[in-house]
């Protein structure tokens, strides 16, 4: 399946909720919940949010986070390379 960029509507999902959601985690990246947040939300092949919030680094004068921004895996990926060998 092809992703493409849509409206919530055109994958069944309401405007009104994603916009809230988008403002909540915008709220939590602001109070500093967490440093960084990016999000994405597809349905039916049709991205309708995808958006970053936060900084990249810790730091007052770190640059803010973009949508490409790539994270260190660090010690996830232990659980990840296991899961995917006992399958």
């Amino acid at each position: 399946m092809k992703l493409r960029q849509g409206t919530p509507e055109e994958a069944g999902l309401s405007s009104k909720k994603i916009f809230r959601m988008e403002k909540m985690v915008e709220e939590w990246a602001n109070n500093k919940v967490s440093q960084a947040f990016i999000i994405v939300v597809a349905r039916k092949g049709i991205i309708v949010s995808h958006q970053a919030y936060g900084a990249a680094s810790p730091g007052v004068e770190a640059a803010p986070l973009s949508r490409n921004t790539i994270f260190p895996l660090a010690s996830i990926s232990k659980p990840i390379t296991a899961t995917a060998a006992m399958i």
